[in-house]
């Protein structure tokens, strides 16, 4: 049987290795977050990488993350979520699905202020609405209602209303069509109406 000296010394130099290693470890985490911090302020790294780190770093299970965080990044969780609504995180920098109103709530779509400009494409990728809007999901909630049908959608991030209203002109140009909606008429659903919006 070991003695009780020999039992605490054992314990006192193992505590101090876990001491050392956690300080290197807490060490290493600084020198990551800070050096997110430089790459997020230089464009290189977005917002959805950024809450990717957050997330990593809440797990730590080292207590006190959130102040270690603080010490160099200003956002907290929540308002790292609420930027990562209102960005895209595709390639091309755009929203987009392959589903019309009935996946709504299968997918991320721009969040309620992001302004964007849109297109809701038919069957074989022809625009059934182009426009632009600051609550997308509105949007989407008042064309459904008012008896459009669409395949697929894309959306473009605009700073405000009037960057939206260009670049919504701008697609319309580019699919080479007026601005006309097409939708089901109410009483007649295998009929189509054009509409001016």
């Amino acid at each position: 049987m070991i003695s009780f000296a020999d039992a605490a010394s054992r314990h006192a130099a193992a505590r101090q290795a876990r001491y050392q290693t956690t300080t290197v470890e807490l060490d290493a985490e600084d020198a990551m977050i800070a050096a997110a911090w430089q790459a997020w302020n230089g464009g290189h790294l977005d917002v959805h990488k950024l809450t990717e780190l957050y997330d990593y770093v809440r797990n730590s299970e080292i207590t006190g993350w959130a102040a270690r965080w603080a010490r160099h990044i200003p956002y907290d969780v929540l308002t790292l979520r609420r930027m990562a609504i209102n960005t895209p995180d595709s390639d091309d920098q755009t929203w987009k699905g392959d589903t019309g109103f009935a996946g709504i709530d299968l997918m991320t779509l721009p969040g309620k202020g992001a302004t964007v400009a849109y297109i809701l494409f038919g069957n074989g990728a022809c625009p059934v609405h182009i426009g632009y809007s600051s609550n997308f999901r509105n949007a989407w909630r008042k064309l459904h209602r008012d008896g459009y049908v669409w395949a697929s959608w894309q959306a473009w991030l605009c700073q405000d209303d009037t960057e939206a209203f260009a670049k919504r002109a701008q697609l319309i140009k580019e699919h080479r069509r007026p601005n006309i909606a097409v939708h089901a008429v109410a009483d007649q659903p295998h009929q189509f109406a054009a509409q001016v919006r």
